[in-house]
């Protein structure tokens, strides 16, 4: 099985703040049943963008928690000619933003969930494909160990 994970997701696994716990239970959780994670390469920069606007006022420049991305068990998919169209057409029929779009195209390309910690792109998109917060994967019996 796979499963997209958006870079609310992803950010949450290195910020501590609401819906970490279950971000990191889902990765611990996917590595044990062997869930292939994916992951728009765009997230790559979103994720060093929510790090830079959350740490800039700390010691800490993000650095470590960059390279820890890259170990985690995901695969990062670039943007093509193909997924950048459909992101388009995408964020122009749901009214959401081109960014947003990538993981929706992603999920959809791969025919999977996307799993979001975004309320307002779950509203936007649910009903196009599957979207799913972290917890909802964690707390699922589908997903027991």
């Amino acid at each position: 099985m796979k499963l997209v994970l958006d870079s609310s997701v992803l950010a949450k696994l290195f910020i501590e703040e609401s819906g970490t716990e279950d971000a990191l239970a889902l990765i611990g959780l996917a590595h044990m049943l062997d869930l292939e994670l994916l992951a728009a390469q765009l997230a790559v920069s979103e994720v060093g963008n929510v790090l830079w606007k959350h740490l800039r006022d700390t010691d800490d420049d993000g650095s470590e928690h960059m390279r820890q991305l890259f170990l985690l068990d995901i695969t990062f998919v670039p943007l093509d000619s193909v997924r950048s169209s459909r992101a388009s057409s995408l964020a122009t029929g749901h009214d959401i933003s081109f960014y947003d779009a990538v993981h929706v195209a992603l999920a959809e390309e791969h025919l999977c969930d996307l799993v979001t910690e975004d309320n307002e792109l779950q509203k936007k998109v649910d009903q196009a494909i599957g979207l799913r917060k972290a917890r909802e994967l964690v707390e699922s019996p589908a997903f027991a160990p």
